[in-house]
């Protein structure tokens, strides 16, 4: 789960204002999902790096895959994860295979004013892929069940996500948040900042974070995600983390004789 989070005010001042089109919303490189699926037999790849780091300890995810796939309009099929390096003052470094997320994504609301909403119900699991360390990878399992809403103007977009994390363990459940607003400040090149706070019920408090990043279209098939974030509030006892997050979507499709002539195939 690529979690860790209030925001800043002239950033969000910078994206409502800021001219030109369509946004995409949340989604990578930001913490909060979005309500967009790949479309029907479509595949999107995230190929991400991604570092959390604090004065204590250093996590470093690499590669990290996260793999979607769209059955019809609005469903996608997710799996996701990858390999962690954990480096910190107390303890020799550490690696191996992290946990497994996987889930499905359905958008039941979708009209023409640009509201959409989807639920996204995953679980996140200790596989036979996963390292038997703990600290690597905890033998936790997770519900994760969130709703994605997001909202499109003529110049951005705004997409909360509210989401409960049911430990299936016995351990501390968590209440998260998520706020993202997503600019296009030219084709194919777009601002997104987001909040994101997670709550542990156990009375250890709030960690939020404030992320800001940017997405560039290389082409129909090849976005560059960047983003660089910090907590701006933190777990009792725990010190503030800085979150960054390097990486490549691929979109995949095979053409078909229904589809646009403008479409390429793979």
């Amino acid at each position: 789960m690529r979690f860790q989070f209030r925001l800043q005010v002239p950033f969000f001042l910078y994206l409502f204002i800021a001219p030109l089109c369509w946004a995409q919303g949340g989604g990578p490189p930001l913490l909060t999902t979005d309500t967009g699926t790949p479309g029907d037999g479509r595949w999107e790849i995230n190929v991400l790096e991604m570092t959390t780091s604090s004065q204590e300890e250093q996590l470093l995810q690499l590669p990290y895959f996260d793999i979607n796939y769209g059955v019809g309009k609005s469903v996608q099929l997710k799996v996701e994860s990858g390999h962690s390096i954990l480096q910190g003052q107390a303890f020799q470094t550490k690696s191996g295979g992290g946990p497994v997320i996987a889930g499905v994504k359905w958008r039941f609301f979708d009209d023409e004013t640009g509201l959409s909403i989807s639920m996204y119900p995953q679980v996140q699991f200790h596989s036979f892929l996963s390292s038997p360390d703990p600290m690597i990878a905890p033998r936790d399992t997770n519900l994760i069940l969130p709703v994605q809403i997001m909202k499109k103007f003529k110049s951005f977009a705004l997409n909360p996500e509210l989401g409960y994390i049911k430990s299936l363990s016995g351990k501390t459940d968590q209440f998260y948040t998520g706020l993202a607003v997503s600019k296009e400040v030219r084709p194919g090149w777009e601002l997104v900042g987001e909040y994101f706070g997670v709550t542990r019920l156990n009375s250890d408090g709030t960690q939020m974070l404030l992320n800001l990043g940017s997405r560039y279209d290389v082409n129909e098939h090849v976005t560059l995600l960047l983003s660089a974030g910090h907590s701006v509030e933190d777990y009792r006892g725990e010190a503030s983390q800085w979150l960054t997050e390097l990486g490549v979507q691929l979109k995949l499709w095979r053409k078909k004789a229904t589809d646009d002539a403008s479409t390429s195939p793979l």
